[in-house]
């Protein structure tokens, strides 16, 4: 779990530099509709260090040997629903790639890994929602 917690952090670390960087010197080196490409890009990466941060604080809940808890259903619902929010954005960025004239089918992969990544995370929260019901009724029973 170490490992996994260490390439979590590692993660987080170096998506938030690289964020931090595209965002300063991005918009320098771009016209106007390329900005708006680098907006995009940015609050993907946003999108991204918010879901790296909860899988982090959901990681957490394994060391304790407690993964079934209300904070961990609200955790991966939020994931689901950023991700949904992070699909729209690669969808949005695809859009100016192409009024831009260039190809855009990069954004509209990343866009359905997102859109799955979001659609699992979504279902596996009703599961753990469940989970965490039958826990609650099991820790009632003597």
């Amino acid at each position: 779990m170490k490992i996994v917690r260490g390439i979590l952090l590692a993660a987080l670390i170096v998506c938030f530099v690289l964020l931090a960087a595209w965002t300063v010197y991005a918009p320098l080196f771009l016209e106007t509709l390329s900005v708006l490409l680098s907006v995009i890009v940015a609050l993907g990466g946003l999108c991204g260090l918010w879901i790296l941060v909860e899988l982090m604080l959901i990681v957490r809940t394994l060391y304790k040997n407690d993964p079934f808890t209300e904070r961990n259903v609200r955790a991966l619902k939020r994931m689901g629903i950023v991700s949904l929010c992070t699909a729209a954005l690669s969808v949005a960025a695809f859009v100016v790639r192409c009024v831009l004239g260039h190809n855009g089918a990069l954004y509209l992969g990343v866009a359905i890994v997102f859109l799955l990544c979001g659609l699992f995370a979504l279902t596996l929260g009703y599961v753990f929602g469940q989970a965490v019901a039958f826990k609650q009724e099991n820790d009632l029973t003597i």
